[in-house]
């Protein structure tokens, strides 16, 4: 991966961390999807268990 492959990616997961923490319902799967997608990547694998309310907020 380039230099600014990597920049444009880090952006992208800033941008998504500021979306998901301005709006924390989970609302659709892809929501989800993209809450699992900026939490759990790393060099370190992780396991999450999300407890969530009847309105699907964490």
């Amino acid at each position: 991966m380039t230099p600014q492959e990597e920049t444009v990616i880090l952006e992208a997961r800033d941008i998504l961390g500021r979306y998901l923490s301005q709006n924390p319902v989970i609302g659709s799967w892809q929501a989800l999807l993209d809450y699992c997608a900026l939490t759990v990547r790393g060099p370190i694998e992780r396991f999450h268990v999300l407890y969530l309310d009847r309105k699907n907020r964490i």
